[in-house]
């Protein structure tokens, strides 16, 4: 199974206001698949091969979404050393995740993702999904 460079973006119209974000991944197009089925929204994933696609209804409430800043991915090499892989928006806006998508489902689906490409068989030992407590739509 080969790694990619994906990037998935997501586009989601928040309580009125539209929100779009561009996230990038490296990893197996099943680690993508496994990511992209708990964001929110319209979700494109693009790399050197046919885009992948996800989600239809782009309207989404704050009160109903799971917010993540970032998710880091840790691995323990055979030698001892470790290594951490992270997953966030390219813009530093929070990714939205659907309301069942709560930190232990996050963190338990991407429990296998293959992130290191010199290492294509390494298996992460933790992952840590960094949810944002409250979320606030900017004053207009």
């Amino acid at each position: 199974m080969a790694l990619k460079k994906y990037t998935v973006t997501q586009k989601v119209n928040l309580d009125g206001s539209t929100v779009s974000r561009s996230i990038g991944i490296t990893g197996s197009l099943t680690d993508v698949q496994i990511l992209t089925g708990m964001l929110e929204g319209e979700i494109t994933a693009k790399v050197d091969e046919p885009a992948l696609a996800g989600g239809s209804d782009a309207s989404v409430s704050s009160a109903t979404a799971n917010f993540v800043d970032t998710i880091k991915v840790g691995y323990k090499t055979d030698e001892g050393d470790y290594l951490n892989k992270y997953i966030s928006s390219y813009d530093y806006g929070d990714m939205i995740f659907n309301s069942s998508s709560d930190r232990e489902t996050i963190e338990a689906a991407l429990l296998n993702v293959q992130m290191v490409a010199a290492l294509p068989t390494l298996k992460p030992t933790k992952v840590d999904a960094n949810m944002r407590a409250t979320y606030a739509p900017a004053s207009v």
